[in-house]
């Protein structure tokens, strides 16, 4: 688009055009959330789902995380914190039950370094996770990780947007919760919806313990 549009800081109002795929989220379901972006913008030719991030702007922080995997994958985990950032619990069905998001990280604990990262309150603790970096990155640092991380492993959220974007593979545990939620938006959100690129992938945190530890080992495959 070059210098047909001009960046501002982020605000509600005087707006042009919105490229937010919540709009459509209850109007169609044969589009994915990328795709329901695209149409928003008005955009009419296929748009790759990308960014040119190719440049380490924290090059202390990414030396430390390579220097801690000895060699070893190193993979993302989000921090469990409130969905979408709503403080009045409106999406906590989205979160995945802890025994299985725990069974994920544990199935590949041994093989990788896990790396949690993200911001807000944890509704829960994880564990064997080797760095903690939760609070403690900016924005630009935590897509230094993404380009250098092997494989991403949260539940709906900008994480996949984020692994889309870089090509990383992704594992979500999804909540069975979240799919039967009295709220209709909440139970829209559908892997089906959610995912543009065949990189990610989704376990239910209901399914076996065996179901979701080989689910999690393929991402270091």
């Amino acid at each position: 688009m070059k210098d047909s549009v001009k960046v501002v800081p982020f605000r509600r109002d005087r707006i042009d055009r919105i490229a937010h795929y919540s709009i459509r989220m209850l109007q169609k379901s044969n589009t994915d959330q990328f795709v329901d972006c695209c149409i928003q913008a008005e955009i009419k030719e296929p748009v790759e789902l990308k960014l040119d991030w190719e440049i380490i702007t924290n090059n202390v922080l990414v030396d430390f995380v390579k220097r801690e995997a000895k060699g070893k994958p190193i993979v993302l985990v989000q921090l469990p914190r409130e969905p979408m950032g709503r403080e009045d619990g409106f999406a906590r069905d989205l979160l995945p039950r802890p025994e299985a998001y725990q069974q994920a990280i544990r199935a590949i604990s041994d093989r990788a370094l896990i790396v949690q990262v993200g911001k807000g309150d944890s509704v829960y603790e994880l564990k064997n996770i080797d760095i903690d970096l939760s609070d403690k990155t900016s924005i630009s640092s935590l897509l230094d990780l993404a380009l250098i991380c092997d494989a991403m492993l949260g539940y709906v959220s900008y994480f996949v947007p984020l692994a889309e974007s870089f090509d990383k593979k992704l594992l979500c545990v999804w909540s069975r919760k979240g799919l039967q939620s009295r709220e209709e938006y909440l139970r829209r959100l559908t892997p089906h919806k959610i995912f543009h690129k065949r990189s990610c992938s989704a376990v239910m945190d209901d399914d076996s313990e065996d179901s979701i530890a080989k689910s999690a080992r393929l991402l270091l495959e």
